[in-house]
């Protein structure tokens, strides 16, 4: 994990510094050495958090702290997203193998979310290549990511990553199963940029209207006032406020 509560403040670790988890409580111990980036990790681990490697801390370290290892509550449970922006959306980073219930029960609890697979060493090992245009050929994909059901990212490690916008399985000539997967590059420091700056419209179910409706950035007049009665318990939607975000600034100009 990045942050642990320190006298009730979420911080980073530090080396001599004391936390605890800020989801089961438990005690926190900082690791601080020279290969992977500073992070704390459970004295036991009997919470909902996953063991994590450098490729998960630099990915959740690209964003903004607030967004780092949000919870997220449905039907009585609850979940630590990787990452949820302003606008809602989770970004979950899987290094290795999940298992189909746990991927449900995850695409359930984030509902608008994205995953970001870790295919670097088969990329390294040229079990997945371009096949010109957009499309990837992987040779013996080891895990099963074709039955989920929100989009995907594959990293490839070397600052480039691919959307999967439709797949097929298939054998080879020498009986290899391969999956045949079309989508499109895209350059890793762009894919966090858009990110951050958000979609310029999302279908929002507005509890005051008691309808979905298309919202636009700044739209929603009923937001505007935090206290406003009209939106009380309304939980769906909240504005960007990044402040680097080109989107917003193109809006205020526009």
């Amino acid at each position: 994990m990045l942050y642990a509560l320190c006298n009730d403040e979420r911080h980073k670790a530090s080396p001599g510094t004391k936390g605890d988890c800020p989801w089961c409580s438990g005690g926190m111990i900082p690791k601080c050495g020279d290969v992977m980036i500073w992070h704390w990790a459970h004295k036991t681990n009997p919470c909902d958090t996953k063991e994590e490697t450098e490729w998960h801390l630099e990915w959740k370290s690209r964003f903004l702290e607030d967004w780092a290892e949000v919870k997220v509550e449905h039907e009585n449970k609850y979940k630590i997203a990787d990452v949820k922006t302003d606008y809602q959306r989770v970004i979950e980073f899987q290094h290795s193998p999940i298992s189909y219930e746990d991927a449900r029960s995850r695409e359930e609890c984030y509902g608008y979310m994205a995953w970001v697979l870790n295919v670097s060493q088969a990329y390294q090992d040229e079990r997945i290549w371009r096949n010109g245009g957009d499309t990837l050929i992987w040779e013996r994909p080891k895990r099963n990511w074709t039955y989920f059901k929100k989009p995907v990212f594959l990293d490839f490690g070397d600052g480039n990553m691919f959307e999967v916008e439709s797949f097929v399985k298939t054998i080879d000539s020498d009986d290899v199963p391969i999956l045949e997967i079309e989508g499109r590059i895209w350059d890793k420091d762009d894919f966090i940029a858009d990110l951050i700056a958000g979609p310029k419209e999302l279908v929002h179910g507005c509890n005051y209207k008691n309808r979905s409706r298309l919202v636009h950035y700044r739209a929603c007049q009923w937001h505007r006032n935090e206290h406003d009665e009209e939106c009380r318990g309304c939980g769906h939607w909240k504005y960007p406020h990044y402040q680097g975000s080109q989107l917003l600034k193109q809006i205020e100009e526009g």
